[in-house]
């Protein structure tokens, strides 16, 4: 499957690329918990990361991480969080302003501009495109900082693809994911990654091939 987003806001991004199998387990567990999903400590979520309905190889997804469309530029956007004290005048009291809940702050933040995203996956049930589509449905924006209007969605599309696109391309031969150099016979560029949700648990670091690099499988 090929899902494309039109986004209604410029997208930002605290890494290079958003690693979308780790998105649809994040949304496939908080379904699953509801409301209790952010009580429970980080231990519970890293062991009872959801089985997603997409192919494996070695434990590995056949699910890209985004693609944006051509050479996209990464800018910097400087806000200004201020306490509004003209809103205060019945506070009685004094409000400080450099630290706590009040304080104020200059936030730099990296985006890219664009106006779409897009990523594979190959799904192995023949309802995956139906339980994709319920998950995505659900979600509001990609990336960073989307309570101040970053990467809001404004539709996606799920289209069937001929060919399976989640883990290398069959015509370029670009990783279109992390994958393990122990899965590989060939490969360029090289860094330690996660590879496996939940990406922020480090037990999964390990030397990877990194995206669109040239790659060969065993």
């Amino acid at each position: 499957m090929k899902v494309s987003f039109a986004l209604a806001g410029n997208l930002c991004l605290g890494f290079p690329w958003l690693s979308m199998d780790g998105l649809l387990a994040h949304l496939e567990f908080r379904r699953r918990e509801g409301d209790s999903y952010r009580l429970l400590s980080s231990k519970v979520v890293s062991e009872n990361v959801p089985v997603l309905p997409i192919k494996q190889t070695r434990g590995v997804y056949h699910c890209s991480v985004s693609i944006l469309p051509g050479e996209q530029a990464m800018n910097m956007q400087t806000f200004y969080k201020r306490f509004a004290s003209n809103y205060a005048e019945n506070s009685g009291g004094r409000i400080d302003r450099s630290r706590g809940f009040f304080k104020d702050y200059v936030l730099r933040t990296p985006y890219i501009c664009t106006n779409s995203l897009e990523f594979y996956c190959a799904l192995t049930t023949g309802t995956g495109k139906d339980w994709l589509h319920d998950l995505l449905s659900g979600l509001v924006g990609l990336g960073r900082e989307i309570n101040i209007g970053f990467g809001w969605i404004n539709s996606f599309q799920i289209t069937e693809q001929d060919e399976d696109r989640g883990l290398v391309d069959p015509e370029t031969s670009l990783a279109m994911r992390p994958i393990p150099i122990t899965m590989l016979q060939e490969y360029g560029d090289v860094e330690r990654l996660n590879f496996r949700p939940p990406y922020w648990d480090r037990s999964s670091s390990q030397l990877c091939a990194v995206p669109f690099s040239k790659v060969k499988l065993k």
